[in-house]
Formats: C-alpha cells, sequence, structure tokens
C-alpha cells in the first residue's frame, strides 16, 4: 500500500525470560528495542496506518519515515487443583520522525492487559479470559520551509476528504483508542485432540484535530472475530493437526459535522456513519510431522486461503470489492547430525488467484495523485501473485546451559503486472 511505503530496513535486539517461582506459580517477561526506517510512505501522516486508516493526514510529497520502537511486556500464571489462572501485560512506546518537509514525529502508546482462567474437565482444559486495550498517537507535521506550498488532506477512504479541515497549516492529530476482546479456548491436556480457540473483540478509535481545540473530527468502530480448531493424532509415526482458522474484520467510520466556529470551537452540529471496510480471511491447513530415523524429521503443511475484502463509501457512493484464493504449499526438514547440533530447512511456495469484484469510484479525478493512490491500492489487491522463498537455522549447544542459534529467512514474491518484492531476515540467538 502507498501509505505503508515502499520497504524497510528494520533491526532490533530484545530478550525474552521464563522463570518458575514454584511447581505451581510461574512468570515471564521481555523486552525489545527497534529501530530503522521506512521508505517512500506518502497520503499519511500517522502510525499504524491499518488500525487508525482511512482517517489520517496525508499529503502527495511524504518520504522515508525513521522509527524507534519500546516494547515490554510481563506475565504470570498459577495453579492449584483443577484451577489455573493467569495474568499479562504489554506495552510498546514508539516514535516515528522524518527529516525533511513535511516533518512528521509521531509519538505512540500502546497498552494491554490481560487476565485468563481455565478449569481442567476430563482430558481437556477449558479456559476463559479478556483483554482491555489502551491505545494514543500524537502526530505533529511542521514545515520548515518558509515558501512551502503542500498540501495536506483529512482523509476519509476512497479518496474523499475533508475541504474544511485541510490546508497548508493546523496539521497536529492525535488518536485515541479504547477496546478489548474476550477469549474462549478449549486445549487437551495431551499431546493430542481437539483445539479451539474463539474470541471476539471491540475498538474504538478517536481521530482528534489538536489545533482545533481537540475537536472529535472521526471514530472508528472496528468489530473483530476469530475462530481457530485443529484436531491432531497419529496415523502410525505420522503425525497430523488438520485446522482452520478464520478472521473477521468489520471497521464502521463516522464522520462528525460541525457548524460554525466561535474562536477556536467549533459546535458539532451531527454526525454520519459513511465508512465500511469488511475484511474476512480463511485457511485450511493439514500440518504432517514425520520421523525419519532417530536424527531427521520430515515436515509438510499443504494449505489453502480465502480473502474477501470490501471497502464501502456511502456519499459520493464508491465500492472497492475484491476476492482471493491462495493455495500454499510448506515443507521442512529438521536434521540432527549430532547430539549437541540441530538443523532446520524449509521451502514454501504460494499462488493467489485474485480477482475484483466490483470497483465504483463515483466522482472521482482518476487523474489527480490521491485517485491514483487509491487505484494502486486496489490494484495490488487483485492481482495475481506467486510466492517463493526458504529457511535455514541451525541450532548448536554450547554447554550444558547456554545454545546458539542462526537463522535466516528469505522470500520472493511477484506481482503479476506489478513487478516483485523481496524480502529477508536474519537473526541471531542466544539460549540460556
Amino acid at each position: 500500500m502507498v501509505q505503508q511505503g515502499t520497504g524497510h530496513t528494520l533491526g532490533n535486539i530484545g530478550a525474552t525470560s521464563f522463570m518458575p517461582l514454584s511447581e505451581s506459580t510461574k512468570v515471564w517477561g521481555s523486552a525489545r528495542f527497534t529501530t530503522g526506517n521506512y521508505r517512500n510512505i506518502r497520503w499519511n501522516n500517522s502510525a499504524d496506518y491499518r488500525l487508525v486508516a482511512p482517517y489520517v493526514f496525508g499529503d502527495s510529497v511524504g518520504g522515508d519515515l525513521s522509527t524507534r520502537q519500546y516494547a515490554f511486556s510481563g506475565g504470570y500464571a498459577g495453579t492449584a487443583g483443577r484451577w489455573s489462572w493467569g495474568a499479562e501485560a504489554s506495552y510498546r512506546a514508539e516514535i516515528d520522525y522524518r527529516n525533511r518537509d513535511p516533518r512528521d514525529k509521531i509519538i505512540v502508546s500502546d497498552l494491554s492487559v490481560s487476565v485468563g482462567g481455565a478449569y481442567t474437565l476430563s482430558r481437556y482444559l477449558i479456559g476463559v479470559g479478556g483483554t482491555l486495550h489502551v491505545y494514543n498517537q500524537e502526530s505533529d507535521v511542521d514545515f520548515y520551509n518558509p515558501n512551502n506550498d503542500i498540501r495536506a488532506y483529512v482523509l476519509t477512504g476512497l479518496g474523499n476528504f475533508y475541504q474544511r479541515f485541510s490546508g497548508l497549516s493546523s496539521l497536529n492529530s492525535a488518536y485515541n483508542g479504547i477496546g478489548g476482546s474476550a477469549t474462549m479456548q478449549l486445549i487437551p491436556l495431551g499431546a493430542n485432540g481437539l483445539s479451539v480457540n474463539a474470541s471476539m473483540g471491540y475498538l474504538r478509535m478517536n481521530q482528534l484535530l489538536r489545533d482545533f481545540n481537540n475537536l472529535t473530527l472521526t471514530v472508528n468502530h472496528s468489530n473483530n472475530f476469530n475462530l481457530f480448531a485443529s484436531y491432531s493424532f497419529n496415523a502410525g509415526n505420522l503425525l497430523m493437526a488438520p485446522a482452520v482458522n478464520a478472521t473477521f474484520v468489520r471497521k464502521l467510520g463516522v464522520e462528525n459535522i460541525f457548524g460554525s466556529s466561535v474562536g477556536n470551537n467549533y459546535e458539532a452540529i451531527g454526525s454520519r456513519r459513511n465508512y465500511l471496510n469488511d475484511d474476512l480471511t480463511a485457511t485450511a491447513s493439514v500440518p504432517m510431522q514425520l520421523p525419519v530415523g532417530g536424527k531427521l524429521r520430515l515436515s509438510i503443511t499443504p494449505e489453502v486461503g480465502y480473502r474477501y475484502s470490501n471497502e464501502d463509501y456511502r456519499k459520493p457512493n464508491r465500492t472497492l470489492r475484491a476476492t482471493s484464493v491462495t493455495p500454499a504449499l510448506r515443507a521442512g526438514l529438521t536434521i540432527a547430525p549430532a547430539q549437541s547440533t540441530r538443523i532446520g530447512v524449509e521451502a514454501f511456495g504460494a499462488r493467489t488467484f485474485a480477482s475484483a469484484e466490483k470497483e465504483n469510484l463515483q466522482g472521482l479525478n482518476l487523474k489527480s495523485d490521491l485517485a491514483q493512490t487509491v487505484l494502486h491500492n486496489f490494484a495490488m489487491l487483485t492481482c495475481d501473485a506467486t510466492t517463493f522463498g526458504g529457511t535455514l537455522s541451525w541450532t548448536r549447544a554450547l554447554d550444558t546451559s547456554i545454545a546458539l542459534r542462526i537463522k535466516g529467512t528469505a522470500a520472493s514474491t511477484c506481482y503479476s503486472g506489478h513487478g516483485h518484492a523481496i524480502a529477508a531476515t536474519l537473526s541471531l540467538n542466544l539460549i540460556f
């Protein structure tokens, strides 16, 4: 997507820990620092675009965006008889900035707190849980060039924008969101059996114009539903775990309407639900694992995925709707040439067959840069794509308490008629 740039280069360093306090209580934690840059982001002066979209300030110039991210998490779990419980909290702080006009400075604060409990019944663990999510973002947009003529727009989706609050100045905005989710799990106590995880969540995201007395311009209502189910069993030496995973996200956007201003105060005179975005993804897979001798393990996972995307704007009436089907195959080998060494090799491939179900952009000037952005994003969503890649990992125990792991992953995706993308990740891990 144009709003997410043409690529990124990121590096991070982190640590995770897990420690038993007793036979019945455990604690864990993690810390991570990430730095790098996202290249050529346009029509987006915010972070976490998929979370706050479509309501962002945007301009046609854009540029590279540097990022600094700090993430921390910690949790506790305990058991007593048939009961078990746990709690976890995670926090992310992020600073993004751009060193040329328009100069973005974005600060993000993202907190999640989860609690849950479970009861052992026969061969299964039945659990319920809940999560509270609190999100804040502040974005400053400055121009150092006194002759600046870069115009920014308050975008509302599918090429629409607020004419009244768009311009060359007063571009400082903020987002605050609060939401939660509820989950239910069924987990087998042994290696085999039925596993089910169902969840539903809601997030309300307000967009504020800080230069207009923190006026609430738009509100995003995001509802999401997820269902995962798998059944693992042994067929001789072959371990199989057929699984289905489906996620549905519905985003409803509300635009507030304001009358004349008194000083820097604007009276709200109404609101309208003008934007809708439905996104459904579903995957069916059959992971299989087969030990071959004492030092070799083979795994193979065929799967097929389906996606439905529908973006709709009421007035002016505009709709972009697409579907795609993606068969994929993943195969790997794990080799243990020595007692202290393990080597993993994996290859994967996928082919996406996509189609545009409906394209209606009523009243949009298709020659404008903003319209070209809308058309580009839809073209990427509806074109066929082929992906190939692989992973290579090497793990060695240095002594009885320390292990070293090196892992590399590379993938190439060719988009029919739209070029290709290359991605690579290299990681080094010390395990104590």
